[in-house]
C-alpha cells in the first residue's frame, strides 16, 4: 500500500509540473476513455462566479449643478450594489483523439452582455473544431470573435473582476468560422474569421455584405530568443469590418493592437482599440460617423508564487471622440455610455486552489465629459471553475 501511494503521488506531481509548462490556452482533458465505437475523451466544464459590491451613489452633476437622480436607472452610469451572481455556466468539452476533432457546448444560466445587463443568450459556446496538427486549427459554430486580447481572455483567467471598459466596443460571440495557422516553432500565429454581424435572425444573411470579416496576427517575441529566454512577450494586431450592419449604408470597422509580457514576478497587459461606426445616410445625403477610442494598461505583481497577486489598471474609453456629439446634460443611456471616462482599479487576488480564486478590488471612476456622478465601488468576486 505504501508503494502504491508513493507511486500515485509521483504521478500526480509530474502531471502538475507538466500542466504548468503548457500554454494558458491549452486545457488538459481527462485520460482517454475506452468506448466501443470511438476512442474519445470528454469532461464537464463548470464556472460559477459571484460578487458582493458596494457602490457610491449620489446626485448627478451637470455643469457643476447637482440634480436629483432618484428616478434614473443607476446602472447606466456604473452603479451596482449587493450580491450579484455574475456567471453560472455548465457544459461539456472533449475531442476524438485520432481524428483531431474537438467540440465545446457551454450554457449560461445568467447571461449578460459586456455592460453587465441581462440578456437571453443562454448558449455561450457551441462549436466543433479540428486541430490534428499543431500548426493548423479550424472552428465552426457559436464562438468568441477573435479580435481583441480582452475579448479572448477566459473569464476565470481575469485578474480583476471585470474586463476593460472598451471591451464593449467589440462583439463577444457570434456564429461563424475561424481558421488559425502558426509556424511549428510558434513564433507567429494568424487567425481569420467570417461571422454573422448581428444576432437578430431576421437581419442575417440577406446578402454577403452583412458578414463580419475579422483577423488577428500574433508574434511571440520570446520564441526568437530560445526556449530558455526566461520571459514571455507577445504583440498582436487585430481588425474587423462589416459593410452592412442592419441597414444599407451602415458600416462598422474595428482596429486594435495589444501586448502581454511576463518576466519573473511582473506581468504587463496593454491594449488599444479604435472603432468607427458609419450610420445610414440621411435624406439630404449626409452620413453620421461615430468614432470611439479605448485603451488600458494592467500591471500585476505576483507577491507569492502564482497564488497572491496585486494588480493595478489604468483605462480610458471614449465612445465618441467628437465632443459635440455628446449631450452634456442628457440622462439618456446612449449618451452616458458614449461619453469619455477614465477608471483606475486596484485589486488583490488570491488563488485558493487551482479551481478557485477570489479578488478584492476598488474602482475609481471619473467622467471626463458630459455628466459626472458618484459611482466608485468596492467589489469582491470569487469563482469556481473546472
Amino acid at each position: 500500500m505504501r508503494h502504491l501511494l508513493l507511486s500515485l503521488s509521483l504521478l500526480l506531481l509530474s502531471g502538475l509540473a507538466f500542466a504548468e509548462d503548457l500554454p494558458q490556452e491549452i486545457t488538459l482533458l481527462t485520460a482517454p476513455a475506452k468506448a466501443r465505437l470511438v476512442d474519445a475523451r470528454m469532461e464537464p466544464s463548470i464556472l460559477v462566479r459571484s460578487s458582493i459590491i458596494a457602490s457610491g451613489h449620489g446626485p448627478v452633476t451637470v455643469n457643476g449643478v447637482a440634480h436629483d437622480s432618484s428616478e434614473i436607472d443607476p446602472s447606466q452610469y456604473g452603479y451596482r450594489q449587493g450580491f450579484v451572481l455574475e456567471n453560472a455556466q455548465f457544459g461539456l468539452r472533449g475531442r476524438f483523439n485520432e481524428s483531431g476533432l474537438f467540440y465545446a457546448l457551454q450554457m449560461e444560466l445568467v447571461p449578460r452582455d459586456k455592460a453587465g445587463n441581462r440578456t437571453a443568450d443562454y448558449v455561450r459556446d457551441a462549436y466543433v473544431g479540428w486541430n490534428r496538427y499543431n500548426f493548423l486549427e479550424a472552428r465552426l459554430g457559436y464562438q468568441k470573435v477573435p479580435m481583441s486580447q480582452a475579448n479572448l481572455k477566459a473569464t476565470q483567467d481575469m485578474l480583476l473582476p471585470y474586463a476593460p471598459t472598451f471591451d464593449t466596443f467589440t462583439p463577444l460571440r457570434q456564429l461563424g468560422l475561424t481558421l488559425a495557422a502558426q509556424d511549428p516553432g510558434q513564433h507567429a500565429k494568424l487567425t481569420l474569421g467570417v461571422f454573422d454581424s448581428t444576432k437578430q435572425a431576421s437581419e442575417q444573411m440577406q446578402d454577403v455584405k452583412q458578414l463580419m470579416l475579422v483577423g488577428r496576427a500574433e508574434v511571440n517575441v520570446d520564441k526568437f530568443f530560445g526556449a530558455d529566454s526566461g520571459f514571455i512577450w507577445r504583440i498582436a494586431g487585430n481588425g474587423g469590418y462589416t459593410q452592412k450592419y442592419f441597414d444599407d449604408g451602415q458600416q462598422r470597422m474595428w482596429l486594435g493592437a495589444d501586448t502581454r509580457a511576463k518576466f519573473r514576478f511582473l506581468e504587463l497587459e496593454a491594449e488599444l482599440m479604435q472603432v468607427q461606426f458609419k450610420l445610414a445616410p440621411l435624406p439630404d445625403g449626409s452620413q453620421q460617423v461615430h468614432a470611439g477610442l479605448g485603451w488600458h494598461v494592467d500591471l500585476t505583481g505576483w507577491l507569492w508564487a502564482d497564488k497572491l497577486s496585486l494588480t493595478g489598471r489604468l483605462e480610458q474609453m471614449d465612445g465618441d471622440t467628437d465632443p459635440s456629439a455628446i449631450d452634456g446634460g442628457s440622462l439618456l443611456a446612449d449618451s452616458i455610455v458614449r461619453q469619455k471616462k477614465q477608471w483606475m482599479t486596484v485589486g488583490v487576488g488570491y488563488t485558493v486552489a487551482p479551481q478557485a480564486r477570489c479578488v478584492v478590488a476598488y474602482i475609481h471612476r471619473t467622467e471626463l465629459e458630459g455628466l459626472s456622478f458618484i459611482n466608485d465601488s468596492g467589489q469582491m468576486t470569487c469563482h469556481l471553475a473546472f
